[in-house]
């Protein structure tokens, strides 16, 4: 094993040939580990040090660790810092992170990763947020950190409330609640009546659209629809969704879609078609003068239907335990909050 911590941001355009090949080839492929996604990530919103291990063998990749580190204040005023290391992207930006390990051998590619972090004596604590639950890494992680006699803590962090998608829309309708049923169909009903109704997504195969104003116009209908939402806006966070959403798009895998009422826009969601899923990031609701029109429901529901047409198996709403999300047909699946603290810490 030839094993290297990168610590520039140098590394995105040294692994940029390699790191999405590797992620293809792991359990651990989703969007959010994407090259394109981690270095907007830290060119948007970094914090600390990058601290990336790479684990090759024989010259070929087999592994990322995409770590940065940074100092967390200790919970004493006397108490000093803790040096935590970080997956790029966490926490609240990116749903699912994990390390990247080729399939079949990350057993001895994590091992490999825990080698380099053993031989360095600038970190306190391995702080790994937003791990799915059926992670290798967490099946891979026990042994290997008791062999070391460090210490670990495996926690439930939050749900990720996920719809398996079946053969038909009708299926899918059959499958909700009695009541969710009516109500769905109803509001689909009330929709198709409303005079100027539209509603379309930007994808991949659209060069049509100024991504910068689509971009805008989906974070200004996404601050109009919670205070929460409003205040996590910073000037950091939309510059991050701005080039985030370019980077989706020349990625292959933006979804951004929009709800119309003749030409003005009443609701939004920005997904992502990644593999057979689509995966629901965030959404955006006009709150003056469409409430009757129940415009967040219409517009997700059309794209449940396309996804099913399209052929995919999930709709996942990714985290947040949201009701709306459980009126859908939602079911929660776990990510999880890994800790390791390496011995005499």
């Amino acid at each position: 094993m030839e094993i290297s911590t990168l610590t520039t941001p140098e590394l995105f355009t040294t692994l940029a040939s390699e790191w999405n090949t590797l992620l293809h080839h792991s359990t651990a492929d989703t969007p959010f580990l994407t090259l394109e996604w981690q270095r907007t990530w830290w060119e948007c919103l970094c914090q600390g040090e990058l601290r990336v291990i790479t684990v090759r063998d024989s010259g070929t990749l087999l592994g990322i660790a995409p770590l940065f580190l940074v100092s967390i204040p200790g919970a004493a005023e006397s108490a000093p810092p803790c040096r935590s290391l970080r997956l790029i992207g966490s926490v609240d930006a990116s749903d699912y992170l994990d390390l990247i390990a080729v399939r079949g051998r990350e057993c001895e590619v994590v091992s490999a990763m825990l080698d380099a972090l053993a031989q360095s004596d600038e970190w306190d604590v391995l702080d790994l947020y937003n791990v799915p639950a059926a992670s290798s890494t967490r099946a891979v992680l026990p042994e290997l950190v008791a062999r070391r006699g460090w210490q670990m803590t495996d926690e439930p962090q939050v749900v990720c409330p996920i719809i398996r998608l079946p053969a038909s829309f009708e299926d899918y309708l059959a499958s909700l609640d009695k009541k969710e049923r009516h109500e769905m169909r109803r509001k689909l009903r009330r929709a198709e009546s409303v005079e100027g109704l539209t509603w379309y997504a930007i994808t991949a195969d659209d060069h049509q659209h100024d991504l910068d104003q689509a971009a805008e116009a989906f974070i200004e209908l996404m601050m109009k629809s919670r205070s929460d939402k409003s205040g996590f806006m910073t000037e950091a966070m939309r510059r991050f969704f701005h080039q985030m959403i370019r980077v989706a798009h020349a990625g292959g895998f933006l979804n951004l879609s929009f709800l119309e009422v003749n030409g003005v826009k009443a609701a939004t969601y920005l997904s992502f078609d990644y593999g057979n899923r689509r995966l629901v990031f965030n959404s955006g609701l006009e709150t003056d003068g469409f409430q009757s029109l129940s415009a967040g429901i219409v517009l997700v529901a059309r794209l449940i239907e396309q996804s099913i047409a399209l052929g995919y198996t999930d709709f996942d709403l990714l985290r947040g335990d949201e009701q709306y999300k459980y009126r859908l047909g939602a079911r929660d699946t776990t990510i999880y909050h890994i800790t390791v603290e390496r011995e005499g810490r």
